[in-house]
């Protein structure tokens, strides 16, 4: 099912997998403007439209988030709570590495960073084919630990188990509605929505446009597209674990992109075995293949240099690093949004229960951006404070270099106090 391609034609792959919004783009602007123009009518209708909702009510009732989260049985409560507990505990440990400094010179002069957290925060869980309380959680996590008061989660899905996560963590603000419109109403209020400061979230094309569109107005985490696993193998690890975790990704979407690099054609054929004996009992065959069909490829590369520049070449979003020394090659590891260290460090753990976030960067972003952490929901604020003496050292340089870009009441505010010094 994994064809075996060479490395010149990846960046095909790659682009014909980027594609374009050129034909989105007038349809998510549209919606978007009538949200802002509009508000609530203009939710009602899209929620029918696009949701097929009729209610009158766009937010989900607390009586509702309770039932879900006393509908959930034991078991289903007991992993997702784990997993809460084991992702609190991995943004704790980032929250400890954000704190304020100052450092001030004998010259009178100090400077150093605070950092205050974001006020109001909007969360995107997305619906579609797929039920996701665990982005409920790897989004709602970081932003309650990095102190947000404020959150609003937003969400297509009808499925009980996404409310009662809400409701495990505290989260009484839920929007039933999805796609551009429900970005909008995040990003501009109506007259029953809040307006938050900032959008996070992973979604379909439309969502993705849309966060795009109101960046500026409001923040947002990532442009976000289809999941995707790259794994370097070295033939040490089980093909049957490899061949699970190429499906695993796969199933998420038919956009999905599941890639091996491997030493050798053997070693491939091992996994594609594995694959078409497994993929008749998966409940999501159809979309499995397809992915594997459209996006999934395999590379053969006999050193760890070489599976790794490809690995690079690609910057993916989950980076499994299947061999029996994952630490040497992760000294190569470039751009990946993640990385899994050895055969039993799937990426299906770092999906729910491991600890770090699942809201990652893909489409070859993790070139320029990290996952979704503390940091996030942070905001880093400058502080600066002259003493005369200190002013005395700093302002002529300023003054001067006002003078030469040509703005003079720079120079003035400068040179002005100098005579006072």
């Amino acid at each position: 099912m994994i064809k075996v391609i060479g490395t010149s034609s990846i960046g095909a792959v790659l682009l014909k997998r980027k594609g374009s919004f050129r034909d989105i783009y007038e349809p998510v602007r549209r919606i978007i403007e009538e949200v802002k123009k509009h508000g609530d009518p203009a939710l009602f209708r899209f929620r029918k439209l696009y949701d097929h909702i009729d209610s009158k009510d766009l937010a989900v009732g607390q009586k509702e988030i309770k039932a879900a989260v006393n509908r959930l049985g034991r078991r289903e409560k007991e992993a997702f709570g784990f997993a809460i507990k084991r992702v609190s505990a991995f943004h704790e440990q980032e929250k400890k590495h954000i704190a304020p400094w100052k450092l001030r010179e004998s010259s009178g002069i100090s400077y150093g960073e605070f950092f205050t957290p974001v006020e109001r925060v909007g969360l995107y869980v997305p619906g579609g084919s797929a039920s996701y309380p665990s982005s409920v959680i790897m989004n709602a996590v970081p932003a309650m630990i990095a102190g947000v008061k404020d959150i609003t989660v937003a969400t297509p899905s009808t499925d009980y188990h996404v409310l009662a996560v809400a409701g495990m963590l505290g989260v009484t603000k839920i929007l039933s509605m999805g796609g551009a419109h429900a970005i909008a109403a995040l990003a501009y209020g109506t007259r029953s929505i809040d307006k938050v400061d900032k959008i996070v979230g992973p979604g379909n094309r439309y969502v993705t446009l849309a966060k795009k569109l109101v960046y500026g107005d409001v923040g947002i985490d990532m442009v976000a597209g289809p999941s995707e696993v790259v794994v370097v193998a070295d033939g040490s690890v089980n093909p049957s674990f490899i061949a699970a975790d190429l499906m695993a990704q796969a199933e998420h979407d038919e956009q999905a992109m599941s890639v091996l690099i491997a030493p050798d054609k053997a070693y491939i054929q091992k996994v594609d075995k594995q694959i078409l004996a497994f993929i008749g009992s998966m409940k999501r065959k159809s979309t499995i293949g397809k992915s594997l069909k459209n996006y999934g490829f395999a590379v053969v590369a006999n050193t760890a240099k070489k599976a790794m520049d490809i690995a690079n070449l690609i910057a993916p979003e989950h980076l499994e690093l299947a061999v029996k020394n994952p630490q040497g090659y992760l000294k190569l590891v470039r751009h990946a949004g993640a990385v899994f260290l050895g055969a039993y460090t799937p990426e299906v753990l770092g999906d729910y229960v491991a600890g770090p976030d699942h809201v990652l960067p893909t489409m070859g972003a993790a070139r320029f951006s990290s996952g979704l952490g503390v940091y996030d929901f942070m905001k880093r604020t400058t502080l600066l404070e002259v003493q005369r003496n200190g002013f005395a050292r700093l302002a002529p340089y300023a003054g001067e270099i006002g003078r030469v870009e040509g703005l003079d009441a720079h120079a003035l505010a400068a040179h002005i106090r100098l005579k006072k010094v």
